[in-house]
């Protein structure tokens, strides 16, 4: 097993070969004794992450941020690219990829290309009132990408962020669910959702999405002063 893939992966690879080679077995008829990948039994995976920012956690991102000292020039781009991807739901390598060139600041879209997805798709994400106001404060590089960051630099600058902020368990990623989870909690549809995120399946959007507890109760007592007899 390569170093680094889940078993979740393995296990969706294992599925899409048993399906590929039952169906040349069945309607195909090639010649195979016997199905190889049938009988593999399935990794154990783990739970879906559940992650959100915590009460008081963005105040606490946007002071460690704002005081960063480490980081010289692109220290300006923390707080912007912080609330850029809580805004988008946009994965960390579509953020900093994304092109000056591919933002259309008057239909208030950007665009990004298949070659940066993950899914080699390209997709087209809608932007928000806050997200224009992030591209606005921030200033355009001279190499066109609008969070001008490398990967080594940026995953050295989220831990010493989440040091100074006094945060502990946020990864990056987990911005990405909580905008998913924001989308469904101001009304967006599931396809709307997957239209943003990318999210090709149904079941790979629900493991980027949580409910807060809190929120859904007061959606249930607004339900229910509509309909008290229910």
């Amino acid at each position: 097993i390569k170093a680094g893939v889940t078993n979740s992966t393995i296990n969706r690879e294992l599925s899409a070969m048993r399906v590929a080679i039952q169906t040349s077995i069945d309607e195909w008829d090639c010649w195979i004794p016997e199905n190889p990948v049938k009988s593999v039994i399935k990794l154990p995976e783990n739970p879906a992450r559940e992650r959100r920012l915590l009460e008081g956690e963005y105040d606490k991102l946007m002071r460690a941020c704002q005081r960063n000292s480490k980081f010289s020039s692109p220290s300006i781009y923390w707080c912007p690219a912080i609330n850029f991807a809580i805004q988008t739901a946009m994965r960390l390598s579509e953020q900093l990829n994304l092109l000056w060139s591919n933002v259309d600041l008057t239909k208030r879209t950007a665009f990004l290309p298949a070659a940066v997805t993950k899914g080699n798709r390209s997709r087209t994400v809608p932007l928000s009132d806050k997200a224009m106001q992030v591209l606005s404060e921030i200033p355009r590089n001279i190499n066109g990408k609008v969070f001008p960051m490398s990967l080594n630099y940026h995953n050295k600058g989220w831990r010493a962020l989440t040091k100074r902020g006094g945060i502990v368990g946020l990864r990056w990623h987990d911005l990405r669910r909580e905008a998913t989870s924001r989308f469904f909690e101001d009304g967006l549809s599931i396809t709307e959702v997957q239209s943003i995120t990318g999210h090709r399946t149904l079941q790979m959007l629900s493991t980027y999405t949580t409910h807060n507890a809190e929120n859904l109760v007061v959606k249930l007592r607004k339900m229910e002063s509509y309909n008290p007899e229910r």
